[in-house]
């Protein structure tokens, strides 16, 4: 059994976490949504300290504010492990759209065979019932209460309100995130 926080709890604390209706493990739309919040976690809260500088999420900005591959890297292993699971809610918005193909360009699969872009889905992320008793027995009781009471209020802040609202957020408190973004009519101008 683990005895320290590690990236990967942060992505479950999240799902696990009460939102804007106070239901426990109210599940989260859109890679995009998810991958803010885990930036405004890390940016609100000393996560450092906690798991190590080096073990932490390495955002960059992009077309879309702050992004990861190591958030789509753990949320692939957290599936695969049955903690959680990816829901699809139908074609992708453009803003995720955009993410995945950040995605699988990186990974040099841009294109299928055809040379068409790929689409992709958005997907509703939620704990599966193994993902909600790991996160009661093994997760909580190692978790500090500072950096829960912290996850708590970030998503019921911003994981129900609409996803312009929470980039204009992200791009207004950290604008060297915004200078990459596709979205010039959210970043603030002084």
């Amino acid at each position: 059994m683990t005895t320290e926080v590690i990236r990967k709890d942060l992505l479950l604390l999240l799902l696990y976490s009460p939102g804007s209706t106070g239901d426990v493990a109210e599940p989260i739309d859109g890679r995009t949504r998810l991958m803010k919040l885990l930036f405004l976690l890390q940016n609100d809260f000393p996560l450092e300290k906690l798991i190590g500088s080096n073990r932490i999420y390495n955002f960059q900005a992009y077309h879309y504010g702050p992004f990861a591959k190591d958030v789509y890297d753990d949320l692939e292993f957290l599936e695969n492990v049955g903690l959680i699971k990816a829901v699809s809610r139908g074609d992708a918005n453009s803003v995720d759209q955009n993410e995945e193909e950040k995605l699988v360009e990186d990974t040099t699969i841009g294109v299928d065979e055809e040379g068409t872009n790929l689409l992709f889905e958005e997907e509703r992320y939620k704990l599966t019932d193994r993902g909600q008793q790991f996160v009661n027995e093994k997760l909580l009781p190692i978790v500090p209460e500072k950096l829960y009471s912290k996850v708590q209020e970030l998503k019921s802040n911003f994981a129900s309100i609409p996803l312009t609202s929470l980039l204009s957020y992200v791009y207004s408190t950290f604008p060297d995130f915004a200078k990459k973004s596709k979205l010039k009519h959210l970043i603030p101008t002084d």
